[in-house]
């Protein structure tokens, strides 16, 4: 039950009605953050989980996790020398990993295809095409014979 004062109810009204219980916020609306189902929507923010636990939600393994707490990614807590994280702290972190696709802009026009590099002919080539193989030595036989 929230408290109720004059000065509350307009901060409440500047603030849009968000923290009143009353809110106008629409899931399609743009300026909203998707929201994504985690592995951990079952749980309270506040249950406790070892990297193991995480793991098996993910079906990773629990050393994946442990790598992602000591690379700072994933908030964590020891405790009598065990790795502890809130569901909260890890449905954040997996929410922060997901990968969203993007379309592809389509223009109508597309560029032209760029040509193919020209080979630059040499005077040098040139003249040795030129000559045929007439003005060229011999290959030694195969096998390495003399």
């Amino acid at each position: 039950m929230r408290p109720t004062s004059p000065e509350l109810d307009d901060l409440f009204l500047e603030l849009g009605r968000g923290v009143s219980g009353v809110s106008r916020d629409v899931e399609g609306d743009q300026l909203m953050a998707p929201a994504y189902a985690t592995p951990f929507d079952d749980l309270e923010p506040f249950t406790v989980l070892r990297p193991e636990e995480i793991g098996r939600r993910l079906g990773v393994t629990a050393r994946s996790v442990r790598r992602a707490i000591a690379r700072g990614e994933l908030k964590a807590s020891r405790a009598c020398g065990l790795l502890l994280v809130l569901a909260a702290d890890a449905a954040e972190w997996w929410t922060a990993k997901a990968v969203v696709r993007v379309e592809p802009e389509r223009s109508e026009s597309r560029p032209p295809p760029r040509p193919a590099p020209q080979a630059v002919s040499s005077p040098l080539r040139s003249s040795r095409l030129a000559r045929g193989s007439a003005d060229r030595l011999p290959l030694p036989p195969r096998g390495g014979g003399a």
